[in-house]
């Protein structure tokens, strides 16, 4: 069985599409706030002053209040023309001087303000802005689409958040995105052809930098967070079953040493199975079961958002994870007139579980790649800046939802897998004409209505009745001989999940899950047959890329 990141940027480069013009965001953290100032200004004497900048030397909004409430005072900072010196001021007016700045500090009635925005002497009035430790940017419109912007107050802040580990291609932690976020890197690259505590291929630390970049301008969803890197994918992106599960292992071992409490895994295996017996779906119920998320990609194999082309390949097949589908956003923060990038998986699992769960941005995305790595060398075109390129894939929507549960996991530091999943779910938007259970899942992701959620909606409460604990290991398990009779014997066997006390049983109704789904047809030896799983699926040629 073999392995692969699943961007687009290789096997759907004709869905790629052009950069868009959007605006800057940032947003910056708090220190001490300063006082403010005002003053008559004199000019020196013999001196001119350079002739004042075209445009508002006083923001509109600030003016405008000081004309409209002339007796309240504002705190300012004022800047003078180049060869203007201080003037005489009131001695309750300014608080401090910077002298070699040409700046003073004041606390000025509005009327005092508007006098002394009109002084040709004066080269700008501002208010004393609160300044915080970072400033986080994005030249691009899809932190703020998945309101994934909003928490990044608290990241500037240096709130803690929980540690991710990215199973992908290795992260390179020399990256000035990532510098000194990542706090450890293992590999399992059987076949050796990986890059130590680096990244050959640049996939990992595209992830990576999605997910927690902190460069200007390249922010990721949840800037500064801790990156374990767990490298399972050679330097050309492919990897084997084993080396993935024993990633997998690896972090079940070390998440308590690193509080990892979040993995991402923007890779898919190369052949269909059920997630009732696939060894890569066991291992991903083992981190979850022991309260870690785990975010996959649903694939870049689909077709059309009006054909389903399935789930069909593990771990995104597995129905207690969250699958992320790719959502473009179409140029605009308004999530109504998303959409679903045509290539993104959709449909049912072989076991007739819908997938995605949700999506997240992923189409022409912006993020950090080590030069000469095997993307940005095969894929010259798509380079935006030394060390920068875009790529379009489900690959890019996943780190997107990793991050929104590391910072819900920061503020809920209790709360296990399922609340996770459920807070997400409920609060996706659906864009106009929507309807559950397409391509985008149950809609697109809005971290920000996610972290107002209770933690009180459980979408896998149906599932964790099949779960107990193994005798032997004293670890949790799924009965998945109890699911399947279930299961084939009932399509509501899931009510209990979509009840109305959770879900709104309109949009969470029976037709998920309606005989089409559970017929006998599913079931027979048919789709199970040794034709369907003989040495030539296992081998590197079915490498999703």
């Amino acid at each position: 069985m073999t392995t692969s990141g699943t961007s687009d940027s290789r096997n759907n480069a004709l869905w790629g599409r052009g950069g868009r013009g959007a605006k800057t965001l940032g947003v910056i953290a708090a220190v001490a706030v300063l006082a403010f100032a005002c003053a008559d200004v004199k000019m020196a004497e013999g001196a001119k002053p350079t002739p004042r900048p075209s445009g508002d030397f006083v923001p509109s909004g600030l003016l405008k209040k000081a004309n409209a409430n002339p007796g309240q005072k504002y705190d300012v900072l004022v800047t003078l023309m180049k060869g203007a010196k201080h003037g005489s001021v009131s001695a309750s007016g300014v608080t401090r001087s910077f002298h070699s700045l040409n700046t003073f500090e004041a606390n000025l009635p509005g009327g005092a303000l508007a006098a002394l925005a009109k002084n040709p002497n004066v080269l700008s009035i501002v208010p004393n802005y609160t300044v915080k430790a970072r400033d986080f940017s994005n030249s691009q419109i899809w932190p703020d689409a998945a309101q994934v912007s909003q928490a990044w107050p608290s990241f500037a802040n240096g709130a803690p958040t929980p540690t991710v580990a990215v199973i992908d291609s290795g992260v390179d932690a020399n990256h000035p995105d990532l510098a000194g976020q990542v706090i450890a890197s293992t590999a399992f690259v059987s076949d050796g052809n990986y890059t130590p505590n680096g990244d050959g291929d640049g996939h990992g630390t595209f992830v990576a930098g999605t997910l927690a970049g902190s460069a200007p301008g390249y922010a990721g969803a949840a800037p500064g967070t801790k990156i374990v890197s767990v490298d399972v994918l050679d330097n050309t992106g492919a990897g084997t079953l084993g080396d993935v599960i024993q990633g997998v292992q690896w972090v079940l071992d070390h998440a308590a040493q690193y509080n990892i409490r979040v993995v991402n895994m923007s890779l898919n295996a190369g052949t269909a199975s059920s997630f009732q017996w696939d060894p890569l779906d066991q291992a991903v119920e083992q981190l979850w079961f022991h309260g870690i998320v785990v975010v996959v990609a649903a694939g870049n194999y689909g077709t059309d958002s009006s054909t389903p082309s399935g789930v069909l390949y593990a771990p995104a097949n597995d129905p207690f994870v969250i699958t992320v589908g790719a959502a473009d956003t179409n140029g605009t923060v308004d999530p109504s007139d998303d959409f679903a990038a045509p290539w993104s998986a959709w449909g049912h699992t072989e076991d007739g579980f819908a997938k995605p769960d949700l999506a997240a941005p992923g189409r022409v995305m912006n993020g950090p790649v080590p030069d000469g790595a095997y993307l940005p060398t095969q894929l010259p075109d798509r380079v935006v800046a030394p060390g920068y390129m875009w790529l379009s894939g489900t690959s890019m929507a996943t780190p997107v939802v990793s991050a929104a549960a590391a910072d819900l996991l920061a503020s809920n530091p209790t709360w296990t897998p399922d609340q996770v999943k459920g807070a997400l779910m409920a609060s996706v938007a659906q864009p106009a004409g929507y309807t559950s259970f397409g391509p985008l899942g149950f809609g697109v992701l809005q971290a920000g209505l996610a972290a107002l959620q209770p933690g009180t909606v459980n979408p896998n409460a149906a599932l964790d009745q099949f779960v107990s604990s193994d005798p032997s290991s004293g670890q949790s398990v799924f009965d998945a001989a109890s699911w399947d009779s279930a299961a084939s014997a009932n399509a509501s066997w899931d009510s209990a999940s979509w009840d109305s006390a959770s879900w709104d049983s309109a949009s969470w109704d029976s037709a998920s899950w309606d005989s089409a789904s559970w017929d006998s047809a599913s079931w027979d030896s048919a789709s199970w047959d040794s034709a369907s799983w003989d040495s030539a699926s296992w081998d590197t040629s079915s490498s999703v890329r």
